[in-house]
């Protein structure tokens, strides 16, 4: 998986996951949207329908493990509008895992 240029991502991420509060299907919708991420810049903004799609559940799983992630601090939705105020995809801020993942690091 390649990450945007200047996203640093650890092996140790992966031995903090229960300590970050994350399920199985936090894990998978977090790879998914790195799959979209293009570069530091560019948050990923896969629709909850793509991304139910890729992992074969349910809309609804995505949108509860969103909400979940987003309280937890990991994820941060940016609503988006198209010119004619139609709503598009939401962008995926996922800089607060970094900082889960880091603090996660800190109590070793």
């Amino acid at each position: 998986m390649l990450l945007p240029e200047g996203t640093q991502w650890s092996p140790t991420c992966w031995c903090s996951i229960k300590e970050l509060k994350l399920a199985r299907m936090d894990l998978l919708i977090l790879m998914v949207l790195a799959t979209y991420w293009r570069s530091a810049d560019d948050m990923p903004w896969p629709s909850k329908d793509t991304i139910a799609t890729m992992l074969d559940v349910d809309p609804q799983t995505v949108r509860c493990s969103v909400k979940k992630m987003e309280e937890l601090g990991y994820v941060r939705r940016v609503f988006r509008q198209s010119s004619h105020r139609d709503n598009l995809s939401n962008k995926y801020d996922m800089r607060g895992l970094a900082r889960g993942q880091q603090a996660g690091q800190g109590k070793s």
